[in-house]
């Protein structure tokens, strides 16, 4: 499996282009797209930008467990959940 992530890492070849953007084509499978789009059109966002915000989360789940942070969710009522990142 991780050998197939990183086959696809070396056969993406982003295209530079200008003011410091990068062109990238990607394969998704139908359930993630059905996903990202139903989040895109719930905050207004283009798929761009829907792509930007998911990696921003990523880097920022990943400098927390980095420092040894642990991510949780607080229920409406208070209660803690802790969320296991894998």
């Amino acid at each position: 499996m991780a050998q197939d992530r990183d086959q696809g890492l070396a056969e993406a070849k982003p295209k530079e282009a200008k003011k410091g953007f990068v062109r990238l084509s990607i394969n998704l499978s139908t359930e993630t797209m059905d996903i990202l789009r139903r989040l895109i059109e719930i905050k207004g966002l283009s798929i761009t930008d829907g792509v930007r915000r998911a990696i921003k989360v990523w880097q920022f789940v990943e400098e927390q467990t980095e420092k040894g942070n642990e991510l949780a969710v607080i229920e409406p009522n208070g209660d803690v959940r802790k969320v296991l990142v894998l």
